[in-house]
């Protein structure tokens, strides 16, 4: 049975059972666990191992240029009730189920896209699967998929995000803009 075991695993993928199930069935011999502890016990490290890995396939899938935190954002650019309402939005994921807007209007250099992709980070966070395009790579990619007829393919392929990021949408007019943040 034991020799088989692994093979059953490897089967069902259950990765960290087959890798940790030895050395926690002598644990759990050792301490006198029963065989629901036992089980729990491999099952939580199963869960653990597949949200990480989870989180992390949606944080490469996002295509951030870089990863900041919203903590490392310098707020005093933004107006006090502007910066609450980002904090908010950035701790739940509530706009998204509700198929909100974020809009970030602002001129060049007063963190922008520093923001959006601390939101997209957070969302991550939250297990949302999310996508960062710049807006000139997306119009390109849009367009190279209507010519070569695979547009309704490609859209189909966005909207599995919860989250599409578009940034650096236009600079026209911006340096008349004040910093604002806006949820439609």
């Amino acid at each position: 049975m034991e020799a088989a075991l692994p093979l059953l695993l490897k089967q069902l993928k259950l990765a960290r059972f087959r890798s940790h199930w030895q050395r926690l069935a002598q644990q759990a011999e050792a301490e006198g666990w029963s065989p629901g502890q036992f089980l729990y016990a491999l099952c939580e490290q199963e869960v653990d191992h597949r949200q990480v890995a989870r989180r992390q396939r949606l944080l490469r899938d996002a295509h951030l240029p870089w990863q900041k935190g919203i903590d490392g954002f310098d707020q005093q650019q933004i107006e006090a009730k502007h910066w609450q309402e980002l904090q908010v939005l950035s701790r739940s994921h509530t706009w998204l189920l509700q198929a909100e807007n974020l809009l970030l209007f602002g001129p060049s250099g007063v963190g922008k896209t520093h923001l959006a992709i601390a939101i997209t980070m957070a969302m991550i966070e939250q297990d949302q699967a999310c996508r960062f395009f710049p807006a000139t790579a997306l119009v390109q990619l849009l367009q190279k998929a209507k010519a070569s007829f695979e547009l309704p393919a490609l859209i189909q392929k966005l909207d599995r995000y919860a989250l599409l990021v578009i940034d650096d949408i236009s600079t026209y007019g911006a340096a008349s803009w004040k910093p604002q943040c806006c949820l439609s």
